[in-house]
């Protein structure tokens, strides 16, 4: 595989495993009852997030270029 083949794989299947993994981490924060835990988890989601923000905006580039 060329490397734009492997990006364009690599930003698909984040874009397709990303919004699963947003709501199950939202999910875990709802039924977490350790507000430390909360917090962890609420770092996580933020940070998983902006990686998708910016992966959907980077694969938007990879499919529409």
């Amino acid at each position: 595989m060329k490397k734009w083949q492997l990006d364009r794989a690599a930003y698909h299947w984040a874009v397709t495993f990303l919004p699963t993994y947003i709501a199950e981490l939202k999910k875990r924060i709802k039924k977490a009852d350790d507000d430390l835990v909360k917090i962890g988890l609420n770092i996580k989601l933020d940070k998983a997030e902006e990686d998708f923000t910016e992966i959907s905006k980077m694969y938007e580039k990879l499919i529409d270029g």
